[in-house]
């Protein structure tokens, strides 16, 4: 990402308008607009204060460092407790059908099936909540999750990658893709490193990434990660997870 796409999506992650940023700043919102089109660029002074508002270094909103951001403050443990009361709103043990939206995933993330260049990948296309249930009902003994897409990275056999999805036409179920993506990412991470995706894909097949999470084997918590929105390709998921 350029210094403006680091600008947008860092506002966007505080929940700030450009109004907020450019008062912060002692400047006009047209200002802040420039920065994040990239037809302008923040002097040392700016640089500075933009820092101290999203709570990065320089260097990253520079580009100096990796597009991942990692604070320390953004560490979370697991809130089993949390999904639980979710999923109890609205339970169900119904099986739903995803064929539709996980073919949709696997050509957005350029992923293939099976064995590839990128290790094998490995398609549910059924959620089975009754599975779920008993994950969340027993989870230190319950079995490894299915995730509607598993990537075993190739010569990395600690690595994985997990994406699950959230689709215009399943849009009632009773835990949404973030939801499952903790819950899965922190079972497997009991064995693997973990790399989970949560996707949305709307009723035109526009997909976009909603959340994202690492946790490193055997760790109690989890590090939500500062990545775009638009979908990048397998390869450069990967890329990422190296530098974690």
């Amino acid at each position: 990402m350029r210094i403006g796409e680091r600008i947008k999506y860092l506002r966007e992650a505080k929940g700030l308008t450009q109004k907020d940023v450019a008062t912060k700043l002692g400047l006009e919102s047209a200002a802040v607009s420039k920065y994040e089109l990239n037809l302008r660029e923040p002097n040392i002074e700016a640089l500075k204060k933009l820092s101290e508002i999203f709570e990065v270094s320089t260097d990253f909103l520079l580009g100096l460092t990796p597009d991942v951001y990692i604070g320390e403050k953004d560490k979370a443990t697991f809130n089993l407790t949390n999904i639980k009361n979710k999923y109890e709103k609205n339970p169900t043990t119904e099986i739903i059908d995803t064929d539709e939206a996980v073919g949709w995933a696997v050509n957005e993330l350029c992923c293939g099936v099976g064995k590839t260049t990128y290790g094998e990948v490995e398609l549910n296309q059924n959620i089975s909540f009754e599975e779920i249930s008993k994950l969340i009902n027993n989870f230190e003994k319950s079995k490894n999750p299915k995730p509607q897409i598993l990537l075993k990275v190739r010569n990395k056999k600690e690595n994985i990658m997990i994406v699950e999805i959230d689709y215009f036409e399943n849009a009632d179920m009773p835990l949404k893709a973030t939801d499952r993506v903790n819950l899965y990412a922190n079972k497997l991470s009991e064995k693997y490193n973990v790399l989970g995706l949560a996707m949305d894909i709307d009723k035109n097949k526009n997909c976009k990434i909603i959340y994202s999470t690492y946790i490193k084997k055997g760790e109690n918590y989890s590090i939500p990660l500062l990545l775009p929105k638009t979908v990048l390709t397998t390869g450069e998921y990967l890329e990422i997870m190296d530098r974690l």
